[in-house]
């Protein structure tokens, strides 16, 4: 009889308690687990598909670290025949098939002096000064040129033709520097 009371209105009609999730109440909370849900997996799927990028970007990081290490410790004759490797022909290796490489050599280009410094190629300077830097230079500039070479390897994997690649300068060292035109006046 107590609780009948307590549950009165003053209008005298009865009132229900409400205990426990309106229908609405829980398909607002199912929605919202759905949409976490759904984002935990998609960011867990990007994160594998990341490391698994990741793994086989560094595999290639590490082919063609040593690829270049072998150029380096033991170069080729250095010689515009280099220059002449046919386009995106690759070399497989024979210990595993997976994967592929090829070498690009590309020569050390210097601009003339009087483009760095901004000045007209065909103008001729009378001043002294001016003549001997330009000597210098030119005699750097050709001794640099044919003594630096710029390689880069490009490794990639067969199936997906996924690639990677490095470049690096390697010295001629059998190249021997002279100077030119350069002397007491």
């Amino acid at each position: 009889m107590l609780k009948q009371k307590k549950f009165l209105k003053k209008s005298g009609s009865k009132q229900i308690s409400q205990s426990g999730f309106t229908l609405i109440e829980v398909l607002i909370a199912m929605t919202i687990f759905a949409v976490f849900s759904f984002s935990a997996t998609v960011l867990l799927g990007e994160n594998k598909s990341d490391s698994l990028q990741m793994r086989q970007e560094s595999v290639l990081e590490d082919i063609a670290t040593e690829l270049i290490n072998q150029a380096i410790a033991a170069p080729p004759e250095f010689s515009k025949a280099l220059l002449l490797s046919p386009a995106n022909e690759y070399t497989k290796f024979e210990e595993n098939k997976a994967y592929e490489y090829r070498y690009e050599w590309h020569e050390f280009k210097i601009p003339d002096l009087s483009k760095i410094q901004g000045q007209d190629p065909n103008e001729q300077s009378d001043n002294q000064n001016d003549q001997v830097n330009k000597i210098v230079f030119d005699n750097i500039k050709a001794n640099l040129e044919l003594q630096i070479w710029q390689l880069t390897v490009i490794v990639r994997e067969v199936d997906s033709k996924f690639s990677y690649d490095l470049t690096t300068w390697v010295l001629d060292k059998k190249h021997k520097v002279t100077f030119t035109g350069v002397g007491a006046q």
